[in-house]
């Protein structure tokens, strides 16, 4: 049997013959960056200083980060969330436009828990040998799907010698802070907390610039081995005679007889030593000298392995044959009628279990590509393909050596959406998309299917009508779209909304001074009603055109002032209301005894009616002019008087004096 020089012996032998290249080089391309970004159900909600959900305002810091990665940087995105099972691998680290590793964050949907030690061992199986790379998790808490955190770390660190995996902590208490420091300090990483929202464009900077500027790791145990075999292997030949030196020549099939054309990963390992392999290679098929002797050959090749016991003879070739007792399914989806249309789309296998086939399944293997071909040991699977919201499923039987095609029928299109002014110019920020679909089942016959506050989301989903909602503070607008199978539909939603701030004051004595404020906006239309509320002090609301009345409610709120206003499409209005108050302060005379802590103030209009009450010792009113009736009970008696206040005044009512 003739087998040609495997490519690891060629490799080796250029290594050979250009020494300071070898040695120096670091693996094709720059260095590797994944992310790993928390798409958990708490990543909706927002840090201190603003109301964006934190998975937004992370997924845009990220978007003007990472343009200046290295030029040659491979980047890759993988997703923790949905639930203790759900990891997927997005995209595998490769050179691409920083842009596209970004953008599949356009269509998250955080929910569920967070699996954020799983997701690591996910992240740093996708790191070549020997590669400089990094991995920065953005995150707003521990794992909470029950797995140790450190001691991943751990595994990972020795793994990956020199890989840090930095951290990105979204408002975490110290408790939850104190849980996942030992991941960075076990990999030598850092972490960035970030406790407002201003803090996280430059924390995600500093992460991002500190992964790019890492050393060079010192090549692994395994890849010296490598070296060292290759060595020996120089004077293997394809053409080994009978009475030549011990030789091992090794192969693979599918089943019986399917003969394996793609890299296998085999392990040669000494009988009874289990630890340290003699060859550890990436090949269909090698020949490599070895001492006669008992060995153990280890193969895998996909999701099925092999070990297997040989012995080499004294003298001449001995060769096996390794069968995997598994097969392959080629997997196609399609989105529509037309083949040319592409989506983005997750392909996930697994395992059925014959007495629960039912209950939820945890995949094997989740491969970001819309076709592709998996080795899997025979047995029952569930095969599924999600693209967005669409998903196909189909259940198959992998039979040893043979090929079983599944063709999975989407029927999902691609909807864009984009906000825009009146005047026709791009809306970003203080956006929230809202998707809808009948449901006679749903409160109101439709059922939210998605939400999401990205600038311009992109959006895959199954063919069908959808009722979108744009919110923007208290503005909303509304649209119905139908997206076909393979379609790809543009829609911008013009949003005529108004901006208008308000401000009010009151003088007192000449001089301005800070009140409790509630403003309240009433629409004046047809059916005139409360629309919008604030305890800002200079709200800015955003309204849809059309007229109103703001009324600002000042100190215990019978102190009022109002205007109407009439909100064109687009206009940007601002308004000052101005207050006719006075301030009066209550007090005890002299000789009342202040001993008690029972004090009890009521102040009444002249109407009798009830405008505040306090238990405050010396307590400080703001009131509209009038006539009033100031009480306070104490334990044995109740003082009262009568006190008559002007605009702008302050008065002290002093009871029990003569």
């Amino acid at each position: 049997m003739t087998f040609p020089l495997p490519k690891w012996l060629i490799l080796f032998l250029i290594a050979i013959a250009c020494p300071q290249a070898a040695t120096a080089a670091e693996p094709a391309g720059g260095p590797t960056l994944i992310v790993l970004f928390d798409s958990s159900g708490s990543m909706w909600g927002p840090l201190p200083g603003g109301q964006q959900p934190k998975y937004a305002a992370a997924r845009d810091a990220l978007l003007n980060a990472l343009p200046a990665l290295h030029l040659n940087a491979r980047t890759g995105l993988v997703t923790f969330g949905r639930g203790c099972s759900s990891i997927d691998v997005v995209l595998p680290p490769d050179i691409r436009p920083q842009d596209r590793t970004i953008a599949p964050l356009n269509a998250l949907n955080p929910r569920g828990k967070g699996p954020l030690g799983q997701a690591l061992l996910r992240a740093a199986e996708q790191i070549e040998p020997d590669r400089r790379a990094s991995l920065i998790v953005i995150h707003d808490g521990p794992d909470n799907c029950r797995q140790d955190s450190c001691a991943i770390a751990r595994r990972i660190a020795a793994s990956h010698p020199g890989m840090p995996i930095h951290l990105v902590s979204l408002g975490l208490d110290e408790a939850a802070a104190g849980a996942v420091a030992c991941i960075a300090e076990e990999t030598g990483g850092k972490i960035f907390p970030v406790g407002s929202l201003s803090d996280i464009q430059p924390m995600i900077d500093q992460a991002v610039k500190l992964a790019m500027t890492g050393p060079v790791p010192v090549p692994s145990p395994v890849s010296r081995r490598e070296a060292q075999q290759a060595e020996r292997g120089r004077s293997a030949h394809p053409n080994i005679p009978a009475d030549g030196p011990p030789h091992l020549l090794v192969s693979a099939t599918l089943g019986k007889s399917t003969v394996v054309d793609k890299p296998v990963h085999w392990r040669i390992l000494r009988s009874g030593e289990d630890t340290t392999p003699v060859l550890d290679i990436l090949d269909s098929r090698f020949a490599v000298p070895l001492p006669a002797g008992t060995y153990i050959v280890e193969a895998a090749l996909g999701r099925s392995q092999v070990r297997q016991a040989v012995e080499v003879a004294e003298r001449g070739p001995t060769e096996i044959t390794v069968a995997f007792n598994a097969g392959i399914a080629r997997v196609t989806t399609r989105m529509g009628t037309d083949p040319a249309v592409k989506l983005p789309v997750l392909v996930n296998v697994a395992a059925l279990n014959d007495a629960s086939a039912d209950t939820a399944l945890k995949p094997v293997l989740v491969i970001p590509s819309p076709s592709s071909e998996f080795v899997l040991p025979a047995g029952k699977y569930r095969i599924t393909a999600e693209s967005g919201l669409g998903r196909a499923s189909r259940d198959v039987t992998i039979e040893a050596g043979q090929v079983e095609p599944v063709t999975l029928d989407l029927n999902v299109g691609q909807l864009q959406l984009r906000a825009v002014s009146s005047a026709g110019e791009r809306l970003t920020g203080d956006l929230t998309y809202f998707l809808s679909v009948d449901d006679p089942g749903a409160p109101g016959g439709r059922r939210e299917v998605m939400r999401t506050s990205a600038s311009d989301p992109v959006l895959e989903l199954p063919a069908g009508t959808y009722y979108v909602k744009v919110q923007s503070g208290h503005y909303q607008k509304y649209d119905q779209i139908a997206v076909g199978a393979g379609s790809v539909v543009q829609r911008s939603i013009i949003l005529d909304a108004a901006r208008l701030r308000v401000r009010a004051n009151v003088s007192l004595d000449g001089r301005s001074e800070a009140f409790p404020i509630v403003y309240r906006v009433y629409s004046l239309g047809p059916y005139a009603r409360e629309v919008a509320m604030s305890w800002d002090r200079a709200p800015d609301f955003t309204l849809p055109p059309g007229r109103y009345r703001v009324v600002a409610e000042i100190g215990v709120r019978n102190v009022e002032a109002s205007e109407e206003i009439e909100l064109a499409p687009g206009a940007e209005a601002s308004i000052e209301l101005t207050a006719r108050a006075a301030q009066l302060q209550m007090q005890l005379a002299q000789g009342i005894s202040t001993t008690s802590a029972h004090r009890f103030w009521e102040i009444r209009t002249e109407a009798g009616k009830v405008v505040w009450r306090t238990s405050h010792l010396s307590p400080s009113a703001l009131l509209a002019p009038g006539r009033y009736e100031v009480r306070c009970e104490l334990r044995d008696r109740t003082l009262q008087d009568t006190v008559e206040l002007a605009a702008g005044q302050t008065l002290t009512a002093r009871l029990g004096g003569e």
